[in-house]
C-alpha cells in the first residue's frame, strides 16, 4: 500500500534503489568467491612447496642413513660416518647399535 502513494518518480528511485542494494550485494559475493579461489589456489601452491621441500629431506636423511650404514658396515668410525654423511654422531652411533642389534 506504501507503494501505491509513491509518484512514478518516487517508484522509479525506489526500485533503482533495490537493483542497486542487488547489485552490489552480486559484487561483494562475486568479490568473495574470487578472493576464496585466490586463496585456495595460492593455499595449494604453498603446501605442495612445503611438501615437496618435506619430502626431499626426508629422501636426503634416507639417503644419508643407508651411506653410514654401509661405511659403518666397512669398519668406518663414527667421526669420519659423520663428516661423510652429515649425521649427528648421536644419529650415527643410534645406527651401529641397531645394526649390531640384528
Amino acid at each position: 500500500m506504501e507503494r501505491a502513494a509513491y509518484t512514478k518518480e518516487q517508484l522509479a528511485a525506489y526500485d533503482q534503489g533495490k537493483i542497486d542494494r542487488m547489485t552490489a550485494r552480486g559484487v561483494i559475493n562475486d568479490a568473495k568467491r574470487e578472493g576464496k579461489a585466490i586463496g585456495l589456489q595460492e593455499g595449494e601452491a604453498i603446501g605442495l612447496e612445503k611438501g615437496e621441500a618435506i619430502g626431499l629431506e626426508k629422501g636426503e636423511l634416507k639417503k644419508a642413513v643407508f651411506i653410514a650404514q654401509n661405511l659403518l658396515e666397512r669398519g668406518m668410525s663414527i667421526e669420519d660416518v659423520h663428516n661423510l654423511t652429515g649425521l649427528s654422531k648421536e644419529q650415527i652411533e643410534e645406527l651401529r647399535n641397531n645394526s649390531n642389534n640384528e
